[in-house]
């Protein structure tokens, strides 16, 4: 955990572009809500139960335990970063899937509330991205997260994916607002840097400011099949129904060549040597 407040020197924000002074003078230009979509790719999903406050009824009892996923994802984009803090950055992130419970209604009507004031409907689900610093009283290390709430529908059918064994792939786009990119004109398939704000407060990089949003896709890779026509398949495997004929040994070729050609020579000796025979008694004749 950072002992001392470090503050970004902020020279202006307007319009949607935050620009920073750096130590050396120059400055960087930052570019808020791009019009683009943060893309994850999971890389690691483990099926988890915890126990939350929501889980305990009026008189303290656990009444059950609370089903999520977590795991790891890797950003398609180069890195996420804060902004005057270049040494956070990173492309790892942990990730978290719950269903909302009856505690989050607010929560989750507020957030529906925003994104229909951006223009984008309502959407049952929910996402935010932010930093944790590391804090030795508490012994965690510095820490980029992901938490998605997504229908319990949806968790259901992650896990049962995870749980069958089926799951070859999880990729989640996110639509966030209070996020930054450094390029405002790059088009969706070219690759760009994230960032987080600093404190809105006092533009300290200490506790930056998250990015929330909503989830935009979610692609579940499930197991695959060869659905090869039937003549690809025959030209490949052959005929199934006749037997394969079997091949010649490559010796016993040679050795039955070498046989047929023994057997000729010694026909041929027998052959002069009659006549060698017919020969002589002719000339004992005379």
């Amino acid at each position: 955990m950072r002992e001392e407040k470090v503050v970004v020197n902020v020279t202006s924000e307007s319009k949607g572009e935050l620009v920073i002074e750096l130590p050396d003078g120059q400055e960087n230009t930052y570019y808020r809500n791009p019009n683009r979509f943060m893309r994850l790719f999971l890389r690691q999903l483990q099926v988890v139960k915890t126990l939350r406050d929501s889980d305990f009824d009026q008189m303290g009892r656990a009444q059950k335990l609370t089903l999520s996923v977590v795991g790891t994802a890797e950003l398609e984009d180069p890195s996420i970063s804060v902004i005057g803090d270049p040494d956070c950055k990173t492309r790892t992130l942990h990730i978290s899937f719950n269903a909302p419970s009856a505690t989050d209604a607010e929560y989750l009507k507020e957030i529906e509330s925003e994104n229909q004031q951006e223009g984008e409907g309502l959407r049952y689900s929910s996402a935010e991205v932010g930093f944790n610093r590391s804090n030795w009283e508490v012994g965690n290390k510095d820490e980029w997260f992901v938490s998605c709430q997504v229908s319990a529908g949806v968790l259901n059918d992650i896990t049962s994916a995870i749980f069958d064994g089926s799951l070859r792939g999880l990729t989640l786009v996110l639509n966030l607002r209070d996020i930054y990119s450094d390029d405002k004109w790059a088009p969706p398939s070219v690759r760009t840097k994230w960032f987080l704000r600093p404190d809105k407060a006092d533009n300290s990089i200490n506790y930056p400011t998250n990015a929330h949003g909503a989830i935009a896709g979610l692609k579940l890779e499930l197991m695959s099949a060869d659905l090869k026509d039937e003549a690809e398949q025959n030209v490949e495997q052959g005929d199934a129904s006749e037997p394969a004929k079997p091949q010649p040994d490559p010796s016993t070729l040679a050795l039955n060549l070498c046989a047929d050609n023994i057997d000729k020579l010694s026909k041929t000796v027998k052959q002069v040597g009659w006549l060698t025979l017919v020969f002589l008694i002719m000339l004992l004749l005379k």
